[in-house]
């Protein structure tokens, strides 16, 4: 969201950004490219899950963003199912109304409902995904826009013009860096149920055994997994600032990044190509992407594991990196991302 806000900004395009916070206040880098900066609390009174609308909509409801939102004529993008409440709002009837897809959300909230360790969470999640799959806002909106083609295949779209532009990121270009260090990384906010599932993944089917090093960075590891990290020699644990984790994706021999849904574009992914060497994935991770040809996919374990042993032998050449740095370019640039989101929204 953020490099997106930039890219626009770059541009010459004056955004006027409405969100929704836990009472955070705005910062000031978000004021310097934004013409304006409007928060508003969400509403996380658990009654409101009683409501027919999906929670994650319900309570990121403001009297204030309707009013200020139908003060003017100019588009509103709605970044995501979660900020439409107002979408299909009478006040909001001849506004020029996009809808943002990150993911095909009720997918995504059942799937996570499946790695969940707590059943209440687990209630809530089903619960949110039936809802969701109901729930179809785009039918109020002039244009979907989709990170990934896969997505913009989703039946719930089908009588809406829909628009592929890749998510925005925080690089540049790609940069090679040929001297490598003899280990592999996966790095994840271990908190979310989808990257733990990940993780257990490479601990129990490619790195158990392994004559191979694992380094895991990202926050939030649960005990049960960190006494299964702790007993293997091969694998450790690292959490640190940001700066630290793009250090070790130029330095990793591979970057292997196996995921289990396969909705939206994964930012950890076109992170590490964009700045890493070997990409070893799994097929949900690139599918509807394009990114199949930049990466080594392996369709399960013991593919995972065969590959390894041959890309922790493999320099990362000058030629490959080449070939994704032009793909990468035409594909991924923020500044021709952004011009392709202005034409959307003004057209």
């Amino acid at each position: 969201m953020f490099f997106k806000i930039k890219a626009l900004a770059d541009a010459g395009v004056k955004v006027h950004l409405h969100a929704f916070t836990y009472g955070r206040k705005t910062h000031e880098i978000l004021e310097q490219f934004c013409h304006s900066v409007h928060l508003y609390d969400r509403q996380m009174n658990p009654l409101l899950m009683l409501s027919g609308k999906p929670f994650i909509v319900r309570s990121r409801k403001s009297d204030e963003l309707l009013e200020r939102l139908g003060a003017d004529d100019h588009p509103i993008l709605f970044e995501g199912d979660h900020t439409t409440f107002y979408i299909d709002h009478p006040q909001l009837r001849d506004k020029r109304k996009y809808l943002r897809i990150h993911n095909i959300e009720s997918d995504y909230y059942r799937a996570l409902s499946k790695v969940e360790y707590s059943i209440f969470k687990r209630l809530y999640l089903r619960l949110e995904s039936w809802k969701l799959s109901r729930y179809h806002p785009s039918r109020h909106a002039q244009g979907v826009i989709v990170l990934s083609e896969k997505d913009g295949q989703h039946v719930g779209f089908e009588n809406r013009p829909t628009h592929f532009i890749p998510p925005f990121h925080g690089s540049r270009e790609p940069i090679f860096h040929e001297r490598k260090r003899p280990f592999a990384l996966y790095h994840a906010n271990l908190t979310v149920g989808e990257n733990r599932q990940a993780l257990q993944f490479l601990l129990d089917e490619v790195f158990r055994d392994s004559s191979h090093r694992l380094m895991i960075y990202g926050d939030g590891m649960d005990p049960k997994m960190s006494q299964q990290v702790d007993g293997m020699s091969n694998v450790s644990h690292y959490e640190g600032p940001q700066n630290e984790l793009l250090q070790l994706i130029k330095e990793a021999q591979v970057n292997v990044l196996p995921t289990f849904q396969s909705t939206g574009m994964k930012l950890k992914l076109l992170y590490s190509l964009f700045n890493g060497g070997h990409c070893l994935v799994n097929p949900p991770m690139v599918e509807g992407t394009g990114l199949g040809d930049l990466c080594e996919v392996a369709q399960d374990g013991a593919a995972m594991r065969e590959a390894l042993d041959t890309l922790m032998e493999e320099d990362f050449h000058s030629s490959a990196f080449e070939a994704r740095k032009k793909m990468l370019v035409e594909r991924f640039s923020n500044s021709k991302n952004a011009q392709k989101l202005i034409e959307v929204l003004f057209a």
